[in-house]
């Protein structure tokens, strides 16, 4: 397994890691950033948003995002049905205000363009998050959102002192100007109704 394990991890050739966006308000887009959070409040959420640094400057940054997010209907487990027929049963179970929250699913997604100077970045992923149950209201998540991450450059906005000197220029020459790169952000975390 381990000889299995060890060629897997000689075949990646590039690993890129913190490359998220940024935003501001980002306690509002909590699941862009770490997908646990995806489904976590008991509404469809969509927001909108368009941010802009700098105005009047040529090439200033700049962000256009849409992030859709719901939880999804989970049926009831086994140890809610036996608690309710204890209770039929005058068991002395849980009172009903005080009963372990469910299993929870959520599911979502997110698309930002972000522009800085002459390089634009196009960002897609589908998020999903199982919420587990650990008290009343509270839950352990983990999360999981997978996408493309798409950057393009504007070669003729650059001016450079030594081009031939600058690698990462040269690669994105070489590619047409454009990479795509597979992003994927696994995450956990812990929430109730009144902090996360």
């Amino acid at each position: 397994m381990s000889i299995v394990a060890l060629v897997v991890i000689l075949q990646v050739q590039i690993v890129c890691g913190q490359t998220n966006i940024l935003l501001s308000q980002s306690f509002e887009n909590l699941s862009i950033y770490s997908p646990s959070f995806t489904g976590a409040n008991d509404f469809l959420d969509i927001k909108t948003g368009f941010r802009r640094q700098w105005v009047g400057l040529n090439g200033s940054p700049g962000n256009i995002f849409l992030h859709v997010q719901s939880p999804v209907q989970v049926t009831a487990n086994d140890f809610v049905r036996n608690r309710k027929r204890a209770e039929r049963k005058g068991g002395g179970g849980k009172s009903k205000d005080k009963q372990v929250s469910k299993l929870k699913l959520g599911l979502g997604g997110f698309l930002v363009q972000t522009s800085r100077g002459p390089v634009n970045q196009l960002e897609t992923a589908i998020n999903m998050a199982v919420h587990v149950p650990v008290s009343f209201r509270t839950y352990l998540s983990l999360g999981l959102a997978n996408g493309i991450n798409s950057t393009t450059l504007n070669l003729n906005d650059l001016i450079l002192q030594n081009p031939s000197a600058d690698q990462a220029i040269n690669a994105l020459a070489l590619n047409g100007s454009n990479v795509s790169n597979y992003h994927l952000n696994a995450s956990i975390g812990i929430h109730a109704d009144k902090y996360y």
